[in-house]
Order: structure tokens, then sequence, then C-alpha cells
């Protein structure tokens, strides 16, 4: 297993960065930035985004940024993929841009750029500093190599929540191979579950898990689809933003979380903000899907 590989961003700290991996803190040392735990009445509201290539373009136009940071200011702990940033600027763009709207400090977890081509991703975890605290956090282990882009795992404590630990596996599947891939993902719960004894895993992220992609019989067969997980975003779902029907972007949590699970739901960003169809394309082909932790 791959430990801490990527960079925790204090907040306010702009840095110039190099192409390569993110620095990283010790696999042991705990980190500690939120004051007294605060957690809001109606829960710990939880994100997860693809945002269609996020790079220094989409940074750069400000009211694209707007709706971004509009839908995501809202949200205690934001799972981003689809980073696509050599200079690795646009997320600390939207970093600053999301502290200043919001009366809440953020800071974030950005995992190493991944991919088997020229264009390269990085997974994200923007989390509110007063709610959440990250224990741990790591690049998962791929000895077979399945994974086009190896998921990034976090472990939070969330001290105002019912069970304070509870376990994050943010990933973005090659869509060509994406039924092997979201099967792998079980073992990559397993290989969380054994290391940190925490039950309590949350995957999610744009698994490509249906249309071409991922057929029932494929879905039903995957050992991340049967028994010991539930599936929070439903086939019948659309979480694509163009005029395909698919529900590529999913939420999936071990049985033992369930209980805790309130309002797994797509986000509907548009309507929202009250975009038109130019609008709404600029920001992504994805809507956001979300939850509430309790």
């Amino acid at each position: 297993m791959r430990l801490i590989v990527g960079v925790l961003i204090t907040v306010g700290l702009i840095s110039v960065l190099s192409s390569e991996p993110w620095s990283a803190l010790s696999a042991d040392k705990s980190v500690t930035l939120s004051g007294e735990a605060y957690l809001a009445p109606d829960g710990l509201h939880v994100i997860s985004w693809n945002i269609q290539v996020f790079g220094r373009s989409k940074a750069s136009k400000p009211q694209v940024m707007a709706h971004i940071v509009e839908t995501l200011q809202h949200y205690d702990l934001i799972a981003i993929q689809e980073i696509r940033d050599k200079s690795q600027t646009a997320i600390q763009q939207l970093l600053e841009a999301l502290n200043n709207a919001s009366q809440h400090t953020y800071t974030m977890i950005v995992g190493e750029r991944l991919g088997r081509s020229a264009s390269k991703e990085q997974y994200a975890y923007v989390y509110r500093v007063d709610v959440l605290t990250p224990l741990r956090f790591y690049t998962a282990d791929d000895p077979d190599d399945v994974f086009h882009r190896e998921p990034l795992v976090a472990h939070f404590q969330c001290p105002a929540c019912v069970s304070p630990n509870f376990i994050v596996v943010n990933v973005h599947t090659d869509p060509d191979e994406a039924h092997e891939e979201v099967d792998a993902l079980s073992d990559v719960v397993t290989t969380a579950i054994q290391a940190s004894a925490i039950q309590d895993v949350l995957v999610l992220g744009d698994l490509n898990a249906d249309c071409g992609y991922m057929n029932q019989h494929e879905r039903e067969t995957s050992p991340l689809f049967g028994d010991g997980f539930t599936m929070l975003i439903g086939d019948d779902v659309d979480t694509t933003t163009g005029k395909t029907h698919c529900a590529y972007d999913r939420l999936v949590v071990t049985n033992s979380l369930l209980p805790r699970i309130e309002h797994a739901r797509v986000v509907a960003f548009d309507d929202d903000l009250d975009l038109d169809e130019a609008q709404t394309k600029a920001v992504s082909d994805h809507y956001p899907v979300a939850l509430t932790l309790y």
C-alpha cells in the first residue's frame, strides 16, 4: 500500500508546484486542523463531482467558477474527480474562491497525477476544518494495474458525528474498463478496512457504471453491487447534464454505514442556479451526487 501519496493544503497556502506528486505527511502523523468540533443539526453534507476537465481554462472563467462555488459551498466534504492541470493551480483557485464565498473555512487533500496517457488526472477532497480531520490518506495500491487512475482513499474523523471515524474512496474509472475497475473497488475497500479496523466506508465518484460502459448483468455480478454494500444512486437515475440518461456517478456504502445515511441524491445545479444549456455545459457534463451523513 502506498501511504500518503498526496498533499494536505493548509488554508491560504499558495505555492509553486512541480509536475511531480505533491509532498506528504507521515503515515503515522495525526493531522489536527480544527478547534472545537461542530456539526450542523442536519448532519454532515457530502458531495461528489466530476467537474469535467477541471483545469486552468475552466478556472479562468469567473462565471463558471461562481457556479461551481455556489454549488459546493453548501457542503462539508467535497470529493472532486477529473482535475486536469499540469500546473496544479486550478484546484487552489477553487479552494480560495470557496473560502472567500463561504462563512466556513475549507482546506484540501490532493492526490498525485494519475493516468496511462499524457492526459493525467487528480482527485481532491475539500473539507471544512471545523468539522473534519483527516487521519490518513493514500493512493490505493494496485499491484495488478487494474486502475487507470487508482482511487484516493481517506480516513476522516468527525468528532460530532454519531460514529466519529469513516473512510472515503474517491474514484474515476476508465470508461473502456469500467467493469474491471468497479469490480476491483471491493478489494480497495477490504484493504482499507483491514488497515484501519473501520467498517464504515463510502465509495464515491464517476464509476461509469451504466449505459455502454457497464451493463446490468455486469452490475448485478459485481462485488461492489453485491452483499455487504448498498448502492445509493440507482440505475434509473441520470447523473449527466447532456442528452444521455446514464447513472455514471455513484454513491456506495458498506452496510454498516447505511443507518447513518440520509437523502442520497443527484444535485441538479442547473435547476438550482437557473442555468441554460450552454451555461450548464460550460460547468460540467456531470451532475454532482450528494448525501447526508450523521
